[in-house]
């Protein structure tokens, strides 16, 4: 065991020879912003594309663009219709009441006349057509 304490304490301390603390010497330096000159350049980036194989065009200058006081009148947004298929009626055979199948978005929903989902109300069905409404707009839509 004493064996392999001198040879690691020889490695380590092969690896990384100690070195006396010296100081570091600080120094001051001043300078004055008189003699301080603000270095200024411009890039010169007309070389060739090697992809393109072209030269770029000379950037163009920003100009100071006047601000357009004329405002534009907002158009009012149409909702536009959610993706909705008919699928007929399920009549309950002991109370006799009706529920159209109708899928809205990829979802199904059992519904009955005055019913709303996803703001899509049910006005009246029939065993082929279903009327619905969405945001003050009304249309029919056919059986599959």
């Amino acid at each position: 065991m004493l064996i392999w304490a001198i040879v690691i304490y020889r490695i380590v301390s092969a690896v990384e020879p100690t070195q006396p603390n010296q100081p570091v010497a600080q120094l001051k330096v001043e300078m004055d912003a008189e003699t301080q000159t603000r270095d200024s350049f411009v890039l010169q980036l007309n070389y060739r594309d090697p992809f393109l194989g072209s030269t770029p065009r000379p950037p163009k200058t920003n100009k100071p663009v006047a601000s357009k006081s004329k405002k534009k009148p907002k158009k009012p947004k149409v909702k536009q219709w959610p993706d909705i298929t008919y699928h007929g009626i399920i009549r309950n055979e002991k109370s006799g009441e009706e529920l159209a199948v109708v899928k809205i978005e990829g979802r199904e929903y059992l519904m009955k006349p005055g019913m709303r989902e996803q703001e899509v109300r049910v006005s009246s069905f029939s065993a082929e057509q279903i009327k619905l409404e969405y945001s003050d707009e009304n249309k029919t839509i056919e059986k599959l």
